[in-house]
């Protein structure tokens, strides 16, 4: 990574494209858990056994 600086400020960041890549996956998944982390306090969570059932019933309706 480099940095383009006047007097102190920084103007442009230059960086390569697996760093780039790697960031913004990053970030992706910090703002998954994030999410995450609001519908636990919301109170909007599954047990295994609703989220199985829900798929279950799916399944056997788009198999016919």
């Amino acid at each position: 990574m480099r940095r383009e600086a006047t007097m102190g400020t920084t103007i442009s960041v230059l960086q390569d494209l697996e760093r780039y890549e790697n960031k913004h996956n990053c970030i992706g998944i910090q703002e998954l858990i994030a999410m995450g982390e609001e519908d636990v306090s919301k109170g909007n969570v599954f047990t295994h056994e609703e989220v199985f059932t829900s798929l279950e019933l799916k399944l056997s309706r788009a198999a016919g």
